[in-house]
This record gives C-alpha cells, sequence and structure tokens, in this order.
C-alpha cells in the first residue's frame, strides 16, 4: 500500500456529555416545533371557527398534543350554579329559566346541567357551563369557603381541562339559606348574577343587610318569598334601600305580595330591566302564584320610571283575554314608557287554542312600533308549538330556541 493509503484518519473524539448535550437541543427542537405547529393550528381553529368544546375533548382523549392544544386554547371558563330540588308539581308554575327540578339520574351533589349544550358550543379561550347542586347541601358547598367552592367545582369538569383552569362564577340562583358561611363565600365570589329564594321574613332583613357589599353583582332575582311577607310594600321598601350598588335588572317571581304594591319611586337610576310580570297564569287549574288579570294590571300596577328599558313578562290562558292585541301593548308602554324590549314567556292551558289569544298579533304590534320582543319560552301543547313559534317568529319576534346560546338583551 502507499505510504498516504496507510495513514489512518484520527476519528472525531464525542464525549458523552456532548452527545448528552445534543440529545438535549434535539429534543427542545422537536418540542419548539411541536409547540409551534399547535400555537399555529390554535390560531386557525380560533380563526375559523366551527370546532366546539366535545371536538377538542375528543382529541385530547386520543393524543397528548389533542391535550396540550386543549389546555392552551381553553384558558377560563364562567360557571353558572343552580339549586336543584327533587321533582314536586309545586314548580310547574315557576318562569321556565328558574325551574329547578333534577333529573332522576343520580344524586350526585355537583353535576353537569345541558350537557349537550355544554357539549356544542364553540372553543374559545373562555367557555360556559351551567351545574347543578343538590337543594340540601348548600351550605355544605357554599359555606366553607370560596376555595372549597372553586375547588368542588373543578372535579365536577372534565379533568383534561387541566389544573391551571380559570374558574369565575358568574351566576348563583336559588340560594335559600342565609347561614352567614354561606353570605361569606357568596361575597367573596362576587357573582354578576344573584338569585336568592324562598326566604323568610327575618332571613330577608339579614340579606338585605349584606346586599350591598355585592360590588359586581348586576342581576338580582328574588323568588318564592314566605307567605308571611303578605305586606309587600314593606317588603319592597326594605329591598330597594339595600340593593347591591350598581344593580342593572331586578326579577321577582312567585312572589307572596302582588307587584301592584311596589315602590317604584325607590327603584335605583341604575336599574334598565325589571321582571316577572304573571298575567292571567294558571298552574294546573288554579290561579299561579303572583298572577294577576290584565284588566287588575291596568288598573293597579305602577307606572315605571323611564329608565326601566327592558320588560320581562309571563303571559297565560286563566280566563279570556278581552283586550286586542292593540290595547295590550298600549297598556305597556303606558305602564313603561323608556319600553325598548319585551321578553315574554307565554303558556297555553291544554283546553286553549291558539286562536283564543293575542300573543302572535301583540308580538306584531310591538315590532311595528319599534320594540324587540323576546319569546323565551313557549308551554303548550306539542302539535301547537310548530305553529305557534313559526307564527311568532314571522312576526318578527325573536323566538329563542331550548338551550339556545343567543345573547338576550338582560344584562
Amino acid at each position: 500500500r502507499s505510504a498516504t493509503s496507510a495513514v489512518e484518519m484520527p476519528k472525531k473524539h464525542t464525549t458523552p456529555s456532548a452527545e448528552a448535550h445534543e440529545h438535549v437541543h434535539s429534543a427542545r427542537r422537536s418540542a419548539n416545533q411541536r409547540n409551534h405547529a399547535i400555537s399555529f393550528m390554535n390560531f386557525w381553529l380560533l380563526s375559523h371557527g366551527g370546532l366546539t368544546v366535545c371536538d377538542f375533548l375528543r382529541a385530547a382523549a386520543v393524543a397528548y398534543d389533542g391535550l396540550m392544544a386543549l389546555q392552551r386554547t381553553v384558558h377560563g371558563i364562567q360557571v353558572e350554579l343552580f339549586s336543584l330540588g327533587r321533582g314536586s308539581v309545586w314548580w310547574a308554575g315557576s318562569c321556565s329559566d328558574w325551574d329547578r327540578v333534577a333529573g332522576d339520574d343520580g344524586d350526585r351533589p355537583l353535576e353537569v346541567l345541558h350537557r349537550e349544550a355544554f357539549m356544542s358550543q364553540r372553543i374559545s379561550t373562555t367557555i360556559s357551563v351551567d351545574l347543578g347542586f343538590a337543594e340540601g347541601t348548600q351550605v355544605e358547598f357554599l359555606g366553607h369557603g370560596l376555595e372549597h367552592t372553586l375547588d368542588c367545582v373543578r372535579q365536577s369538569l372534565p379533568r383534561c381541562l387541566g389544573p391551571k383552569l380559570r374558574i369565575t362564577i358568574d351566576s348563583v340562583r336559588n340560594v335559600s339559606s342565609a347561614a352567614p358561611s354561606v353570605l361569606r363565600t357568596l361575597q367573596e365570589a362576587q357573582p354578576r348574577i344573584l338569585g336568592i329564594e324562598g326566604l323568610a321574613v327575618d332571613e330577608l332583613k339579614t340579606w338585605a343587610v349584606c346586599l350591598p357589599a355585592f360590588a359586581t353583582t348586576r342581576v338580582l332575582v328574588h323568588a318564592w318569598s314566605d307567605s308571611g311577607t303578605s305586606n309587600g310594600s314593606a317588603v319592597f321598601r326594605q329591598l330597594f334601600r339595600t340593593l347591591p350598588p350598581h344593580v342593572q335588572a331586578i326579577d321577582f317571581q312567585n312572589l307572596a305580595c302582588p307587584l301592584c304594591e311596589l315602590p317604584v319611586d325607590k327603584l335605583p337610576r341604575t336599574c334598565t330591566a325589571f321582571g316577572t310580570i304573571v298575567l292571567q297564569r294558571d298552574v294546573n287549574g288554579s290561579s299561579a302564584r303572583g298572577s294577576m288579570s290584565f284588566s287588575d294590571f291596568i288598573a293597579r300596577f305602577p307606572a315605571f320610571p323611564s329608565h326601566v328599558r327592558i320588560v320581562r313578562a309571563s303571559l297565560g290562558t286563566e280566563g279570556r283575554w278581552d283586550h286586542s292585541a292593540h290595547a295590550i301593548a298600549r297598556a305597556f308602554r303606558d305602564k313603561f314608557p323608556g319600553l325598548s324590549v319585551l321578553q315574554l314567556e307565554l303558556a297555553l292551558r291544554p283546553s286553549a287554542a291558539i286562536i283564543d289569544v293575542p300573543f302572535v298579533d301583540l308580538a306584531r304590534v310591538l315590532v311595528d312600533a319599534g320594540i324587540r320582543v323576546e319569546i323565551t319560552d313557549i308551554r303548550c301543547r306539542a302539535i301547537q308549538y310548530e305553529f305557534l313559534r313559526a307564527a311568532l317568529d314571522h312576526s318578527g319576534a325573536m323566538v329563542h330556541q331550548i338551550h339556545e346560546c343567543s345573547t338576550s338583551a338582560l344584562p
């Protein structure tokens, strides 16, 4: 062999530490590429829309990258807490937004409500969920501080959302406990919507004292007052003196005292929405709690200040509607001079026919007058529902579907 061919070229010396260093750099490059791909995918998905929470949960269940995409996309969740009671016809007459009859699929203290609506909502940085908690566990659930409540909420959500998920209590409805520990938790949570119900007179005083501390509460719902609150004027005056400082909407439902005794001059100027006016509603053949005839509404119901623009009413078929649609619309506009949105819950007893009620014509007259009409619920026979829904939609009213995610005018 030649001298040059006999010379062996020196081998490149690589230390173990150098190999490990190169391996780390390679892993980092792969991770950065994966993170870049996930970030790009998240940006594309959020820009183009179309994918739902269900799609991301499925992706998280089958692949690590899908799990990372979910946790990098969803940063927070808004929670609506709702007290649930077991089935009873006693609740059959309450307004649909606040019906609280639980299902029979278990006695878990906390469960996701409206699962299909939760899964079908479009993916976003902040999603929402409705959670029901058992009526008998209010002190246990809400009486141990906000951290305990948030921990219970986190345990009821899909684990793949991650431990860093930001949880916000947007609303708490149908709280019937006036225990000091419960009140402290609610004050710490500062929900946007606060609903209280079924309180005795002495408990109302306790609530009235603490309500001014709810600085971020915008909607106050008071339902199912104790039968001892027959002196409505005194109760309303006490509540109006101690409302949350920035309340924008007040909703009274199923009260033992008539709304005719409302001291409307004490209503704060920040309040732009009011409900629920119950007219000619019946439950199982008897008058619904707080219901009045339309003639009494015209004669006795007070006229509200013009800053109340959004009104919620529940109309039924107890008794005959002797007034025309134009007369009903004029009465609402006289009682609420600033009316711009009327939210209606409609209920027809089984024996009633659609031609017996002026609901469709009322919606048309109000829409023609420039007032937005929202149909939040329709209760009637199945054979009537689709026809009535289509007629209301044709009249120009906005008909909400069950668990529809369209934004309501209510603050």
